[in-house]
Order: structure tokens, then sequence, then C-alpha cells
């Protein structure tokens, strides 16, 4: 296949899998935006909506424990003013209403009007309002019971509607009855009307019962006989100043007043459901029972709910979900909260208030899709970009790979001649003909590579001229290190280098500066600063110059060390310079004395005692400065055992690829551990230690070393190979 076709066939390749995936991964980051941002949205709309409706329902609450509060007041002090009236003398000549005298053409019909707030809950059409009279009060006798036996109390009571009036005034929008039973069936109502029904028998009203029974305020949710709303009655017990028992004063209010307490907010007017509920206990026995109010109920009537231990049971007039009980059982817990269930088939949100036992409580139910119908707009919006973001990507996708086929067929062939010209111009210089040229002027990447090409014949000249310099560089230096160890009797001495480059700067020597009895032997380690050939050049010099001056000054380091300092300094440059340990070995004493310009410590390991001592500096290093002193230290006085190594930095400073150095401690570590080792293994064993820890990272410096190992009764071991 032609270069021209594989250059299209390749631009085709190389440009259709990123359009493709910068179109996959387009989609589906939208797609995935879309759905957070939906998400998102619908737990903050979902969780503000129960936040606020947890706020509402228990501003309710406490709206409704006051108008608790305030009801339970007005009856406390409807009772003092009938209570107070019971203690007094009777007043004469009293006007006693019942109610047939507000029949048409009795005096007091002149007082009545029609009451559009004491409408008959029926569903039948055409029933009027009831007539009432606000300025007076109606008595009402049983059957069975003769008026003139409570004649006492009539007149006692007779100025009564003032109180009624006074407790009334208080709480205009609150108050539906008012009423005061005696304990003999008689009883006083206000306003005053004339709608009793033939049946009506005040004592057998639970109310009535239930605070004769207990002696103390009560609540009672029940149908009032006049217009048979349903109404909370709160009703006090009342006591001749004797403590007997004298009758029930109480007050009732509708429910649709509770209702009207509540302010909706407009976002919610049309979607909240209201109810109000109340447990109520059994006289039976059975399980208690929840009675809800809706709206509607608190004109037409309540519905009854039996809580049941097992099934599921309505909520609502219509339906509930089937897990309502869960709800029953937090209802009933007293506790207000939030809660996400079923209505009507549907997923709302409930809330309810907080109460006591057989208190009144709200009931809030917001229908949940609405709320989260802002989120699913949210997530349809998205969806709707993303597409038409994918159809634009798509024709996009199409024009770049027709643009991209023609370009690829019209500038191939402005590619395939100088890439021709490129290959013979490589070819020749794989051969080794430095001296080939290519000639490109195109103006662009190709003809900067024809230069790069052109260029690279030189370079690779001289490179091949500085390899051939570093080789003979490199043996020159080798044959600079001694060829073989010394021997000398009782002892083990071996010494390696091993650059990090072709050239280094570390150095080792054996000098015999003890005459014909080979008595006293130099050994020498230096480190010359930085690494190639300027390193080599200067440890050569100082090999040099150390040699010449090592056997004059046998007797005195201190002399041999200020010699070579000042031969250094004048030939290093500025920032060279060099660390030198040397010390003569004396057969006969067995020991080492030394000094040590600025080189890294020596370590002293003692068999017999199995610890090891680091041999100080004993001045700074060569070549810094000219008036320097170096004394001299030691002896070193050897045991059987006894190890002695002396080396460069190269080895406590080699590192592994997480830049951790390999340490003195390693170090030491070594030399205890391989202490029955003869010197030219134990060499060997701390290179392949290094070589471990490094785990194949580039040696950075040169690593040289030289051990000595006291062995009494030897002759010397063989030389190194």
């Amino acid at each position: 296949m032609k270069i021209q076709k594989k250059f299209t066939l390749l631009l085709f390749i190389v440009a259709l899998p990123p359009l493709m995936t910068l179109v996959f991964f387009h989609h589906q980051t939208m797609h995935r935006l879309g759905e957070e941002i939906g998400g998102n949205t619908q737990r903050f709309l979902v969780q503000n909506e129960q936040e606020f409706l947890q706020k509402t329902v228990d501003d309710y609450t406490e709206i409704l424990k006051k108008e608790k509060l305030v009801m339970e007041t007005a009856i406390r002090m409807q009772a003092r003013e009938v209570e107070q009236r019971l203690s007094r003398p009777p007043e004469p000549d009293p006007r006693i209403l019942f109610p047939e005298d507000f029949a048409k053409g009795q005096p007091a019909w002149s007082g009545m009007d029609l009451s559009y707030k004491h409408i008959r809950q029926t569903r039948q059409a055409g029933i009027p309002p009831v007539w009432v009279n606000y300025s007076h009060q109606v008595w009402f006798a049983p059957q069975g019971l003769a008026r003139e036996a409570c004649t006492e109390e009539l007149k006692k009571l007779q100025s009564l509607v003032q109180g009624y009036r006074f407790v009334y005034r208080l709480l205009p929008e609150h108050i539906y009855w008012q009423q005061t039973t005696l304990h003999t069936g008689l009883e006083s109502n206000y306003p005053a009307h004339n709608s009793f029904p033939p049946s009506y028998a005040p004592r057998e009203q639970p109310w009535f019962q239930k605070t004769q029974a207990l002696k103390k305020t009560t609540w009672t949710v029940c149908q009032e006989p006049v217009t048979r709303a349903w109404v909370q009655i709160v009703a006090e017990p009342l006591f001749y100043p004797d403590g007997r028992f004298a009758g029930v004063t109480s007050m009732s209010t509708r429910f649709n007043t509770a209702f009207y307490s509540l302010k909706i907010p407009k976002l919610w007017a049309q979607r909240v459901q209201i109810m109000l509920a109340r447990f109520e206990p059994r006289t039976d026995g059975a399980a208690e029972k929840l009675r809800v109010f809706m709206p509607e109920d608190a004109q037409y009537g309540g519905t009854l709910i039996t809580r049941q231990s097992e099934g599921s049971s309505a909520f609502t007039p219509s339906e509930a979900g089937p897990d309502f009980q869960d709800i029953l059982q937090e209802l009933s817990s007293g506790e207000s909260g939030v809660r996400k269930t079923t209505y009507q088939g549907q997923e709302a949100l409930y809330a309810f208030g907080s109460h006591d036992a057989y208190e009144l409580f709200p009931v809030l139910i917001l229908p949940y899709g609405p709320i989260i119908d802002q989120a699913q707009k949210i997530r349809t919006l998205v969806h709707d970009l993303t597409v038409r973001s994918l159809s634009f990507t798509g024709w996009i996708f199409i024009g770049a790979i027709l643009i991209a086929l023609i370009l690829a067929f019209f500038s191939a062939r402005s590619i395939t001649r100088p890439v021709k010209r490129l290959t013979t111009a490589t070819n020749g210089l794989a051969k080794g003909d430095f001296q080939t040229r290519v000639h490109i002027n195109t103006g662009d990447e190709l003809q900067e590579l024809g230069d790069t090409v052109n260029d690279m014949g030189p370079m690779l000249l001289q490179n091949q001229r500085m390899r051939q310099a570093l080789a003979v560089a490199e043996k020159s230096q080798q044959y600079l290190l001694p060829r073989q160890s010394p021997h000398i009797k009782d002892f083990d001495i071996s010494g390696i280098s091993v650059y990090s480059d072709e050239t280094g700067g570390d150095y080792y020597d054996f000098i015999d500066i003890g005459g014909r009895e080979n008595s006293r032997l130099g050994i020498a380690i230096g480190d010359v600063s930085g690494h190639g050939i300027g390193a080599a050049l200067l440890m050569a010099s100082a090999r040099g110059a150390l040699r010449a001056y090592a056997f004059q000054s046998r007797h005195s380091l201190s002399d041999l060390f200020a010699n070579l300092n000042q031969h250094l300094v004048k030939d290093t440059k500025e920032g060279q310079f060099l660390t030198l340990f040397f010390g003569i070995l004396y057969e006969e004493q067995r020991s080492l004395s030394w000094v040590s310009a600025g080189h890294e410590s020596a370590l002293w390991l003692k068999k017999k005692e199995e610890r090891i001592i680091e041999l100080p500096n004993t001045g700074m290093p060569l070549g810094i400065a000219s008036e320097v002193d170096y004394p001299l230290a030691g002896p070193v006085v050897f045991e059987a055992g006894d190890i002695l190594l002396i080396s460069t930095d190269g080895i406590r400073e080699t590192r592994n690829p997480e830049k951790e150095m390999f340490g003195s401690e390693r170090v030491q570590q070594l030399l205890l551990k391989h202490a029955h080792l003869q010197t030219r293994e134990l060499c060997n064993t701390i290179v392949s230690a290094l070589e471990d820890f490094r785990q194949g990272a580039v040696q950075e410096d040169d690593v040289t070393m030289v051990l000595i190992k006291f062995s009494p009764n030897i002759t010397g071991f063989p030389a190194r190979p």
C-alpha cells in the first residue's frame, strides 16, 4: 500500500476514535449532569418542603394549644360567674325566658335575628339559619322536670347573661354556644334560641357526664344538638359554696374555626390537604379510635377510624396508602414528624403535629408529585439539550472526517518526497557516512528534521571520537589503580572501585614505604569532587603527587598532607577539592596511624567486642585553602578478626528509587554479619548489597573501598585478578 493511502487511512483512523470518544463522553457527561442537577434539585425541593411542612404543622400545633389555653381560661371565668351567682341570694322579679317565649308575637321576638354563624348542618337545600337573640339567655327544662322546683336557681342565675356576654365579647370568633347545665337537668343557653330538639336531655350529653365524673376541665368532640355541627366542647364543673356538685358550664367552638387559624401559603393552597385528628378512648376496652376531621367534615360530620393491630385501615373518608398502620403508630406516639407515604393512590408527604393523649392535633398532606415536577423539568431540559448537542456534534464529526480525508489526500504527496530523502540520508548515517546531507525546503517540521539530520553527521562523528577517547581514559584510569593486593604477614587486604561513569574521581592505592623489609605499607583512598574527565584528571594528578611525596614524608604524615595540599591548591580550580584518607600499616606493631582530610569516616570492627568504631577526620579536604594543619591520628591496634573499612561516601549515599539512602547503619550491619569472609569476598558482598538496594536505579556516585582484616598465622592472600 502506498504511503499516500496509508497516510489517508492513518488520518482517518486517528481522527475517528477521538471524535467518537468525544461525542460519547459529551453525551454521557450531559446525561450525568442532568441527572445530578435533577437529583440534587429534587432532594433540595423535598427537603425544603419537608422542613416547611414541619414548621407549618408545629406552628399550627402551637396555635391550637394557645387557643385551647384561651378557651380553658374563658370557661373558668364563666364558671366563676355562675358559682358567684349560685352563692348569692335569689334576685326578685326574675325575667325567665324559655324556648316558647321566643315564638313570633312574644315580647322577646323583637331581639331575634338570623345567625349565619349558626347554620344547621345538613346536605338538604332550603334550610334557613337559626334565629338567635344575643340580648338574652334561654332556659331549657327537660321532660319530667317541673319548673317550680327550679325557681330558686332561676332567680339566682337570671343575670348570668351578663357573664355570658362578657366572656363572648372576649372570644367572639371562637365561641359557638355557651351553656350551663345544673345537676337537676335545667340548662341555660346563650345566645337564646328556640331550636332545641324534642328529645334533648342535657344531663345525657357526653361532655356533661365526663365532667361530672372527672370533676375537672374536660374537652369533648361531638355534634351539638341544635345545628348538628361538629364542635369541641370545653366544660368546667360547678360547685355550691358547701362543695356539693352543682352542675357543668360549657362553651363550644366549631372545627372550621380551628381550620381558619391555619394560614396556608399560596403555593400550597390548591394542593395541600388539611385535617384535624384526635385519638379517642373506647369504653368497651377495644382499640382506641382515631377521629379525623377535614374542612368539609366540619360542616357535614366526621369520620371515625378504628386503629387495628393487623391489616390496614383508611386514613381519610376517601382512601389512604396501605402503609398507614406505620403512620398510626407514629401518630399515637404524640411526637410531630413528616413522612413520605401514599394518599389516594399517589405518593405524598404527611406532616403531623405533637399532642398529648386524646388532644386534637393537625395533619397536613402534600402531594409528592408537584414537588418534584421542577426537578423533572430540569431533567427533561438537559435531555433535550443533550440531543441537540449530539446532533450538532454529529454534523461536526462528519465534516471533520471529510476535511481530514481531503487534506490527507492532497498533503500526502508533499510529505512522501521529503520522507524518501530523509530515509536515504539516515541510511547513509547508519552505514557510517557522516558526510551525508539532505536538502529539504518545505518550511515546516520536515525541513527542521532535515536540518537535524544534517547536524547529526558531525555530532555522530564527534561522539564517536569522544567514545574512543573515553575508552582510552577508562583503560588509563584503571591502570592507575593497584593491579594486586599487597602481601603483608597476618593481614588480608583488598580494594575495589566501581565508577558511575566511564571515568571517575575515586581513587585508592597501596604504597610500599617500608623499604626492603616491607614492614610498612601506605594505604590511600581519595574522592575528588565531581565526575567525568575533569575529576579523573585531578585524581591522576593527586595520585602522582602522593606517590612522589609519600616516601620522603613517611616519617611525618602531617608534612605529607601539607605538601600535597599546596600542590592541589595550585592545580585545582574553584569548587574542586579532594578528600583523602592516608594511613600507614605497621606490620610488627599490628597498628595503623592515619590522617583524614575531610574523608568519609573509616569503620573499625573490633571482633572481640562485636562493636564498630568510627575513625574521625583530622582536617579539611585538600585543595581548598593553603594554610591548613593535618594532625596525625591513631593508632588502630588490630586484634584477631578485626576489620577496618575505608571507603568513599558513594557507599553510604547510594539511593533506591524512593530516594532513601543506604546509610552507615546498613554498612555496619554488613560488616558484623559477614566478618567471617575474606576481604575480597566481603568487597563483592557489599557491592552486591548496594545493587540490590538500588533496585535498578542509576548509580549516582563512584563506589570505592579498601578492607583490612587482621588474621594471625596467614602469609597473605592471592593477588586481585
